[in-house]
């Protein structure tokens, strides 16, 4: 019982409060911004040469507006934008219209899973196994050399390792491409030529984590 006072309900209060608090600036983010996205989508409309008569406008203006759930005062958004995210409903882009936002996550979370996944196992096995040797090997000189490269890199955070190796792979040496899953153009068909097109794109990304990850086991299993 004093785990659940002590530690459980604690930690399972910061964690929603930790939640809320992040949805709450992803609802505040666009609405504090000084563009109107419902007259930015019409003025990108008339750019692309799309005719607007004028008795459509307002019918344009108000689809537009309870389709991204700007109705009402900013408390009515508020609960509107709760009611649908907790009915899974996340509504339309903002910068990707007529995209909806359950669309881009169904298209980006096979990618996301494969490389964490992935980069996750071989930074815990790699990580592992080499922490175990150096432990037992701890005088050999690779062994130091290992041992102070992870203190080095561990503090890193991903998004700053992971810029120093597009930077260093991507820009200069150009070894590997700068973004995306594949090629632009190739078409996603499971053949030999499509899976070394994306293993090549996610080497960068999957190193960045692979790594970082894999310092952090081999220090662990390294003072066992």
């Amino acid at each position: 019982m004093a785990f659940v006072k002590r530690y459980l309900i604690p930690r399972l209060i910061s964690y929603f409060l930790v939640i809320w608090l992040g949805i709450t600036v992803v609802f505040l983010i666009p609405r504090l911004t000084p563009n109107d996205p419902v007259m930015q989508m019409i003025g990108q409309m008339q750019a692309r040469g799309s005719t607007l008569e004028p008795g459509s406008m307002d019918g344009i203006i108000q689809d537009l507006t309870e389709m991204y759930g700007l109705e009402g005062s900013s408390l009515d958004q508020y609960w509107e934008f709760w009611g649908r995210l907790v009915h899974g409903d996340f509504g339309v882009s903002f910068f990707q219209f007529p995209a909806r936002v359950n669309d881009l996550i169904a298209n980006a979370a096979p990618w996301t899973l494969g490389l964490l996944l992935t980069s996750t196992a071989f930074s815990w096995i790699f990580g592992n196994i080499t922490g175990g040797l150096a432990g037992y090997y701890t005088r050999k000189g690779w062994s130091r050399t290992l041992d102070a490269f992870a203190m080095v890199i561990r503090p890193l955070p991903y998004y700053v390792f992971a810029f120093i190796l597009l930077l260093l792979f991507a820009y200069v040496v150009r070894w590997f491409p700068i973004s995306g899953g594949a090629s632009l153009g190739a078409v996603p068909i499971f053949t030999w030529d499509y899976i070394k097109d994306v293993l090549w794109h996610s080497i960068l990304p999957a190193l960045s984590l692979s790594i970082l990850g894999g310092a952090v086991n081999f220090q662990i299993m390294k003072l066992l």
